[in-house]
């Protein structure tokens, strides 16, 4: 189990990878906490993200993005809202383009660059298909072949 693991690291020792696997096994947005156990803020960004271990939704601290991820907080927001009018389908594949590409940049995650078209059916598949944790195993072992 996971999550109590997650809340007891400050943010800024937070592992980018088991924080990803975090969210791959609670499914839903994190609650993360700092040294005195205060809630941080966070953003929740549907899509995912490749950093080798597949593509799962993600929770960024807006406290730590700097330390962690060297993002600032100001553009990391603008990627996570959804654009007025777009529907939650739409949305969910031009974050996941938009923050997947721009986070690669900073972390030097993807070892494979997806082109949209694959990107989409990725995403659209995540969400459709993940209902268990044994699902999101196998669809990203799907997605890794």
């Amino acid at each position: 189990e996971l999550r109590p693991y997650a809340r007891s690291l400050p943010p800024q020792s937070f592992p980018f990878r088991t924080m990803v696997a975090c969210a791959l096994m609670d499914i839903s947005p994190l609650t993360y906490v700092d040294e005195e156990q205060r809630p941080l803020p966070c953003y929740h960004m549907c899509g995912g993200i490749e950093d080798g271990s597949g593509m799962l939704d993600i929770n960024i601290h807006s406290n730590a993005i700097e330390t962690m991820l060297g993002v600032p907080p100001e553009r990391l927001a603008a990627l996570s809202k959804r654009p007025e009018g777009d529907t939650a389908r739409d949305s969910i594949t031009t974050r996941f383009l938009e923050v997947s590409t721009y986070m690669r940049r900073f972390v030097g995650m993807a070892e494979v660059e997806l082109e949209d078209a694959e990107a989409e059916a990725v995403v659209t598949s995540f969400h459709e298909e993940i209902v268990t944790v044994e699902d999101g195993w196998a669809l990203l072992d799907r997605i890794r072949r």
